[in-house]
């Protein structure tokens, strides 16, 4: 969610970034852009008041408040990077490789602007990959195993881990059968970002899923914080973090982790199977 996650660690799908001292797994931070400035601070959930108007972001407001994405996928845990420097090339070595290009094209505060309260897919409608140079606590997983070696099979199996070693695999489990990935066949290990594009055409349709935005994670900051424990209750949400996985460009990587994980585990099956039938 991966996410609608996705929605995680200090760049920018949850631009979205944490450092050493990120808060707990499952935490909802809150990035606030200042418009005037060009910059991105970080403030936590628990100091955070959060009212209507500022998770909307209203006109005239210094800010806009983004959800810091919560894991991959559904529960896409992206951290908005307090500025949009260039990627650390040692540290973060494929976001520094084409397609993403981190480093020799950083992310402008422009562009954060822009994912934030207008669309994160491409201005001309396609996926973007430049999202991620805002998330490089992905940059290990799914941007390198899915998104640049296109290895689906191994990033289920490397992401799985990672979810639930973070304490967010309830998130990510609800995702997976709420969505319909389960019964997705569709998509599969050969299917290309293009493709899943199309994919995301004929589920979401593409008015809505090129329109998506980090600020729409923030639509009910109290049902977002609640999923983290529960699961997602409704499509209500989870349909956000699928849109996002779709406009980040790793739709396809969603729905081979969760075939190939959650939905085949009884704990997920005894306990969000019933999404299936609904």
């Amino acid at each position: 969610p991966r996410a609608l996650g996705a929605v995680g660690s200090c760049t920018g799908s949850m631009a979205l970034c944490q450092g050493d001292d990120e808060e707990p797994a499952g935490a909802l931070g809150l990035l606030q852009f200042d418009a005037n400035h060009g910059t991105l601070s970080h403030r936590s959930a628990a100091s955070a008041d959060i009212d209507s108007s500022a998770a909307a972001g209203s006109v005239g407001s210094p800010g806009l408040i983004a959800a810091s994405l919560l894991s991959n996928s559904a529960s896409l845990r992206l951290g908005l990077a307090q500025e949009a420097d260039p990627v650390n090339c040692s540290q973060y070595p494929t976001l520094c490789e084409a397609p993403f290009d981190c480093n020799s094209k950083p992310v402008t505060p422009e562009e954060v602007a822009r994912w934030t309260a207008v669309g994160v897919a491409t201005e001309d409608g396609h996926s973007n990959l430049k999202s991620w140079c805002l998330a490089p606590k992905y940059e290990g997983n799914l941007v390198k195993n899915c998104l640049k070696n296109h290895d689906l099979k191994t990033h289920a199996q490397v992401m799985f881990d990672w979810t639930v070693a973070e304490g967010i695999d309830q998130l990510d489990g609800s995702y997976c059968f709420i969505e319909g990935h389960c019964t997705n066949m569709n998509v599969t290990y050969d299917t290309t970002v293009e493709e899943a594009e199309a994919a995301c055409d004929a589920k979401y349709g593409h008015e809505n899923w090129t329109s998506v935005t980090f600020k729409s994670i923030l639509r009910d900051p109290t049902a977002l914080k609640e999923s983290v424990i529960t699961g997602f209750r409704s499509r209500e949400l989870s349909a956000q973090f699928g849109m996002l996985a779709c406009a980040m460009g790793n739709f396809h990587c969603d729905v081979i982790y969760c075939r190939d994980t959650y939905c085949k585990k009884r704990e997920y099956l005894e306990k969000y199977g019933h999404f299936l039938k609904e």
